[in-house]
């Protein structure tokens, strides 16, 4: 069969394919923290079943409906200590928020000694994030999935864990660990997975202790690890926000639209607690844009300008 194609403009929409690496990194954020989020947009795959299954036995409750998830968040992030939480989670586990895979780990874990299951299915992301959130809760826990996961290894927790006093009993699908994760220095090689790095980012901020993370060069993958750096903060209660551009159409220049914008701009902060906005990326020229802070406290701690150079 021949086909002939004529040029022409391309035109129409195209929906680009929901992010795995944000969606799994948002649902974890949103487990540890207070209150109700819901997340658009999540891919029918493994990968997110695992980590619904995984904030579930962290006694998260969520509910998934097409590709939305409302997810009951255990405030973790707000200050509610670690120690205190595997009681709470054990409160909690008979009602409704709590998810059934999480009812079900909490059955075997009675069974086994007081083991808790994180299931990862065939997620790698889902177990190298969630193994150091889980040892900031619990001194004994167990990762199972496919023989294929555990194959793939954790050595870089193994190796930086063993000065922490953890132990790993590693099987033909599962992986046992225990011990607690304690705060300090950890030096991470920058060549490996960022996966393992994301999740120290995830745990670290639980603990009482402060901790430093220090990544020896060359770091790979390091857009991943700026998004996990982005989620935490989207979670974090700021009193800061960054502004981007806005653009308005020519046909409404002119006629208010921009100032409609920053009035409810101006009440969201407001009801969000925001204290202090870094404006956009506006050119130092642009009296237009900068007036519209005239009527407030600013300071001016950087420049952006354009420059030509003739070649």
């Amino acid at each position: 069969m021949l086909v002939r194609i004529e040029p022409g403009k391309l035109h129409g929409k195209v929906s680009a394919p929901p992010s795995k690496s944000y969606a799994q990194r948002l649902i974890i954020g949103a487990a540890l923290s207070d209150g109700e989020s819901v997340i658009k947009g999540i891919s029918n795959s493994e990968d997110m079943g695992a980590a619904l299954d995984c904030i579930s036995a962290l006694g998260a409750g969520y509910e998934l409906s097409g590709d939305t998830v409302r997810i009951s968040g255990r405030g973790v992030l707000s200050g509610e200590s670690s120690r205190d939480l595997k009681s709470a989670i054990s409160n909690r586990a008979d009602g409704k928020e709590a998810g059934s895979a999480y009812r079900r780990n909490l059955k075997e874990e009675e069974e086994n000694d007081n083991v808790v299951i994180f299931p990862c299915r065939e997620s790698g992301n889902t177990l190298r994030f969630f193994i150091p959130i889980s040892l900031c809760f619990f001194d004994r826990v167990r990762f199972s999935g496919s023989k294929r996961l555990i194959e793939r290894g954790i050595s870089v927790y193994e190796e930086i864990f063993e000065k922490k006093r953890l132990s790993f009993d590693i099987r033909e699908t599962s992986i046992d660990i225990k011990g607690k994760l304690e705060g300090g220095e950890y030096r991470v090689r920058g060549d490996v997975s960022s996966q393992f790095i994301t999740g120290l980012l995830f745990a670290l901020p639980l603990l009482d202790k402060d901790s430093i993370i220090e990544l020896i060069p060359p770091v790979e993958s390091r857009a991943y690890i700026d998004i996990t750096i982005d989620v935490l903060k989207s979670f974090s209660k700021n009193d800061t926000i960054d502004l981007l551009l806005i653009a308005v159409k020519p046909e409404y220049k002119g006629k208010g639209g921009n100032a409609i914008v920053i009035n409810k701009l101006l009440r969201g902060c407001r009801d969000m607690g925001i204290k202090y906005a870094e404006t956009g990326p506006t050119l130092e020229l642009n009296n237009k844009v900068l007036s519209q802070w005239k009527y407030f406290d600013t300071e001016q701690h950087k420049r952006r300008r354009c420059f030509i150079k003739r070649i």
